[in-house]
C-alpha cells in the first residue's frame, strides 16, 4: 500500500560504489524526510522490491552486470510506474536520451558539489512522489467516481447546451434500448409524450444561474408504443460569465408508481359511487329513526331535567303521606339518614325520629297540605354521620303527599357559630388594643366632590386619645372631631379609601400637643380603617438620646483633642530636648521618638476634626504624616517623591495607630538608608481593601535592603517596633528586595469596621 503523504518517503538507493552509497544515505536521511535503503546492484534491487514497497528509487547508471537502464527496462515491462531517477556521469547525453526513452522520470549528472548535488536530488526526489502520489489519488477518485455512477440502477445522462450527449450510464442505455457508444456525442433525445412536451420545454428554460435545478414527471415513448413514466432531477451547469455549458440529468422509472395511482383513482371514483348510494339509503334510514326517536326522547326529556335537578341539589328528598309514613326517599347519603332506607320507608315519623321532632314533623306536613303552602322546620338529630343540624322545606306534592326537601346545615350552623365568637375576639381585641382605632366611610361630597369621612367606629384607645366618648363621636365627621390636624391626613384618608393602597405616615395633633404615627387601610370598598399610635413619649425619649449622644460626641472630641495636646506637648519637649544633644546617634534616636509621637498625636487629631469619631480618613492622614517626615528630617525639595494611593480609606483607631508607627518607622527608615549621597527615588504607599482584609503595600526604588539581613529577628528597634505592630495587628509583613524595598502587610478587619468611600462622604 503507498505510505500516507506525511509520512517519511521509502527510497530504494542502487549504487555499486559503497562510499558514494553510505553518503548519500546519510545526506538524505539527515533532515527526516526520507527513509533510505541501498544496495549494490540491480539484481539486489530486484530481490527487495519482490518484499517491500518503495516511493522512489534511485539508480547509477554504470554497474556491472546489469545497468541502471537495464533495470528501469525490466520495471516498466512489469507495469512498475514508480518514480525513477538515474545518475549518470557528465557528458553522458546518449544515456540521458535513452533512460528518458525508457520511462525515467529524472536524471542527475554525477560530479561537482556534493551538498549542492544531494540537494538537488532530494527536490527532485520530492517532487516525483507527489507527483505519483498525485495521480495514483487522482485515478482511484476517478475509478471511485464510475464505479459510483455505471453501478447506478438510476438513468444519468449529461449532454451540452445544444443536446449533444456527453455522458449516460449503462442504466440509461439499457432502459432506451440503445447502445452507449451510439448516444454518446450524438443528438439522441427520447420520444417525448406530446401531452408532455410544453412542460419539459418550459421546465429547462426556467433554469438560470439563480435557480439551477428543477424537477419533473414526464412520459416517454417506447419502441414498442408503450407508455412509459420517468421523474428527472435536472441541474443547468453555468459557467462564471453566466453562460450555459450543460445539463445534468438523474431519472428514475415511475411507470408502476404512476399506474397503481390510476388504479388507485378509478378504486376511489368506484367507492365514492358506492358511498353517495349508502348515503342516500343511510339517509333514509335515519330520517324513519328520528321519527321513531323523537317521541321516546320527549318522554324521557321530562324525567331527565327532574333527575338532574335533584342530582344538582345539595338536598335529600323525602316523599311522606298526611299522617307522616315515609313512601320514598331520593338523592340521599346513607350517612346522613338515622336508619337505613328499606328501614324506614312504610313507617311513620314519630316511629323513626323520637323526643318531639316527629310530632312537629307531622304538624308542618299537615299544615303544607292544609293551607298549600311551604312549611320549614329545622331540627338536631344524630345520624351516622354524627350530630347534624338539618332543615325541611315540605310542600305539597298531591292532594295527601307533600315532598320534604332535607339539607344538612351543620356547616352553616357552624360557620355562623364561629362568626359570632370571631366577632367576640374582634370586639375583645378591639375593646382593649392600646392604639386608637377608628372606622370610616368615605364618599365624594356632591356639591364641590371633596371627600367627606364620617366615622362609623372607635375603640375606647380613640375615644382616650381625643378626650370625647364614642356615642358623641359616632356619625360625626373626622375633620369635626379632629379640626386642628394637618389636613393631609384626610387626603391621605380619602387616597386609600379609593385606591385601596395601605400608607403609614406621622401627623403631629395639637390641644394638647401629641405626635400620633398613623398607620391607614382600607377594609372595603367606601371604607377606611386608621390606627392611631401614640409616639409622643417615644419621640421625647428619641430626643433625649440624641441629645445624650451630641454630648457624648462633644466630651469624646474634647478627649481626643487633650490627647492630641498632650501628644505635642511631648513630641515638643523631645524636640527641645534633642536641641540639648551634640551626639549625632542620640539625636537620631530623639528624631525618632518625637516622630512616633506625632504620629499617635496626628491621629486624634484627625478624629476629633472628623464628623465620624470612630475612624479617619487614612489616605488624608498619609499626607499629612509624610509632609511632617519630609520636613523634620529637611529632604530637599525634587529630591524624593512621596506617591500616596489610599482614596476613600477609613479606619478605627485601634488599626489607624499601630498603622500609623509602622508608617513612621519605615518612611524613615527609607529616607534615612535608601537613597545615600543625594540620590534621587520614589516612596509609594498604597493602602486597598479585598473582602474584609487590608492589604498595605509600602515600596521605594532606593539601593535595597540589604540582602544579609533578615529583618524580622533583627536587634534594630524600628524593626523590631514593626513586627510587634503587624503581629499586634494579626497581620503577615512580606519583604521584596527587587528594585529597590518593598513591603506587603496583609491584616483582617471587621465587616462595618472601615468603609472605602467612593464620593469622600460616609453614608
Amino acid at each position: 500500500m503507498p505510505n500516507s503523504v506525511d509520512s517519511p518517503i521509502r527510497i530504494l538507493y542502487v549504487d555499486d560504489e559503497p562510499e558514494l552509497l553510505t553518503l548519500g544515505t546519510t545526506f538524505l536521511e539527515t533532515n527526516g524526510d526520507f527513509l533510505v535503503e541501498g544496495c549494490q546492484s540491480a539484481l539486489d534491487a530486484v530481490h527487495l522490491l519482490k518484499k517491500d514497497h518503495y516511493d522512489a528509487i534511485i539508480s547509477d547508471f554504470q554497474m556491472p552486470k546489469c545497468d541502471g537502464i537495464s533495470l528501469l527496462t525490466y520495471l516498466r515491462e512489469k507495469g512498475d510506474e514508480m518514480p525513477f531517477i538515474i545518475l549518470t556521469g557528465k557528458g553522458r547525453e546518449e544515456v540521458v536520451i535513452e533512460a528518458l526513452n525508457n520511462g525515467a522520470d529524472f536524471y542527475l549528472e554525477k560530479g561537482g558539489d556534493l551538498k549542492a548535488q544531494f540537494a538537488e536530488l532530494s527536490n527532485i526526489i520530492r517532487y516525483a512522489v507527489a507527483r505519483r502520489r498525485s495521480e495514483e489519488a487522482l485515478r482511484e477518485s476517478e475509478e471511485r467516481y464510475r464505479n459510483v455512477v455505471l453501478d447506478q440502477t438510476e438513468l444519468i445522462c449529461r449532454f451540452s447546451a445544444d443536446g449533444t450527449v456527453l455522458f449516460v450510464n449503462d442504466a440509461y442505455c439499457r432502459y432506451f434500448g440503445v447502445p452507449c457508444k451510439e448516444i454518446v456525442g450524438s443528438r439522441f433525445k427520447p420520444m417525448i409524450h406530446p401531452d408532455d412536451s410544453g412542460k419539459v420545454y418550459r421546465l429547462f428554460s426556467s433554469l438560470s444561474p439563480e435557480k439551477p435545478q428543477a424537477s419533473i414527471d414526464q412520459r416517454t415513448i417506447a419502441p414498442d408504443g408503450r407508455i412509459l413514466w420517468q421523474r428527472w432531477n435536472t441541474r443547468a451547469i453555468f459557467g462564471e460569465d453566466g453562460s450555459l455549458r450543460e445539463f445534468q440529468s438523474v431519472g428514475q422509472d415511475i411507470t408502476d408508481l404512476m399506474e397503481r395511482d390510476l388504479e388507485l383513482k378509478r378504486a376511489n371514483e368506484e367507492i365514492l359511487a358506492s358511498y353517495e348510494e349508502l348515503t342516500a339509503i343511510e339517509k333514509e334510514l335515519r330520517e324513519q329513526y328520528d321519527e321513531l326517536n323523537t317521541t321516546e326522547t320527549a318522554l324521557l326529556k321530562s324525567e331527565a331535567l327532574q333527575r338532574l335537578i335533584l342530582q344538582s341539589l345539595p338536598d335529600f328528598l323525602i316523599r311522606y303521606d298526611r299522617e307522616g309514613v315515609y313512601l320514598d326517599i331520593l338523592n340521599y347519603q346513607e350517612d346522613l339518614l338515622i336508619l337505613p332506607k328499606d328501614e324506614v320507608i312504610g313507617r311513620r315519623v314519630t316511629e323513626v325520629i323520637s323526643g318531639g321532632i316527629g310530632d312537629r314533623m307531622i304538624q308542618a306536613i299537615r299544615s303544607a297540605l292544609d293551607r298549600n303552602e311551604l312549611q320549614t322546620l329545622e331540627y338536631t338529630l344524630p345520624v351516622p354521620a354524627g350530630v347534624c343540624h338539618f332543615e325541611a322545606r315540605i310542600v305539597p306534592y298531591t292532594e295527601n303527599e307533600v315532598i320534604a326537601l332535607i339539607r344538612d346545615i351543620t356547616d352553616k350552623r357552624m360557620a355562623e357559630e364561629a362568626v359570632i365568637k370571631s366577632e367576640k375576639r374582634y370586639r375583645s381585641l378591639f375593646e382593649s388594643m392600646h392604639d386608637g382605632y377608628a372606622l370610616h366611610r368615605v364618599r365624594a361630597d356632591p356639591d364641590d366632590g371633596d371627600a367627606v369621612i364620617h366615622i362609623l367606629d372607635v375603640n375606647p384607645s380613640f375615644e382616650k386619645l381625643i378626650g370625647e366618648p364614642r356615642d358623641q363621636v359616632v356619625g360625626m365627621l373626622l375633620t369635626e372631631v379632629l379640626p386642628e390636624a394637618d389636613p393631609h391626613l384626610f387626603e391621605r384618608i380619602a387616597h386609600t379609601a379609593e385606591t385601596g393602597e395601605s400608607e403609614v405616615f406621622d401627623i403631629c395633633l395639637n390641644n394638647p400637643m401629641r405626635y400620633v404615627t398613623v398607620s391607614v387601610y382600607s377594609p372595603g370598598a367606601g371604607e377606611c380603617a386608621t390606627l392611631f399610635q401614640d409616639i409622643t413619649e417615644k419621640k421625647r425619649r428619641d430626643e433625649e438620646t440624641k441629645q445624650s449622644l451630641r454630648e457624648k460626641e462633644l466630651l469624646l472630641k474634647e478627649i481626643h483633642h487633650r490627647v492630641k495636646n498632650n501628644m505635642q506637648v511631648i513630641s515638643s519637649l523631645l524636640m527641645l530636648q534633642k536641641e540639648t544633644i551634640s551626639d549625632p546617634e542620640m539625636r537620631e534616636l530623639f528624631s525618632q521618638s518625637e516622630s512616633r509621637v506625632y504620629s499617635i498625636a496626628l491621629v486624634h487629631e484627625k478624629l476629633y476634626q472628623s464628623e465620624n469619631l470612630s475612624r479617619i480618613e487614612y489616605g488624608e492622614y498619609l499626607s499629612m504624616m509624610g509632609e511632617y517626615i519630609f520636613s523634620s528630617r529637611q529632604v530637599r525639595a525634587g529630591t524624593i517623591a512621596l506617591d500616596i494611593h489610599a482614596d476613600g480609606i477609613y479606619l478605627s483607631i485601634d488599626k489607624a495607630v499601630p498603622l500609623s508607627l509602622i508608617t513612621n518607622e519605615l518612611l524613615t527608615n527609607s529616607l534615612k538608608h535608601a537613597f545615600p549621597d543625594g540620590r534621587k527615588g520614589t516612596i509609594t504607599i498604597c493602602v486597598e481593601k479585598k473582602n474584609n482584609t487590608l492589604i498595605y503595600r509600602f515600596s521605594d526604588d532606593g539601593i535595597g535592603f540589604p540582602a544579609d539581613i533578615d529583618f524580622e529577628n533583627t536587634r534594630t528597634l524600628g524593626m523590631q517596633l514593626i513586627v510587634s505592630l503587624v503581629n499586634q495587628l494579626l497581620g503577615t509583613i512580606t519583604l521584596r528586595r527587587e528594585k529597590g524595598t518593598a513591603y506587603e502587610i496583609v491584616f483582617p478587619v471587621d465587616p462595618g469596621e472601615y468603609e472605602t468611600v467612593d464620593s469622600g462622604t460616609l453614608e
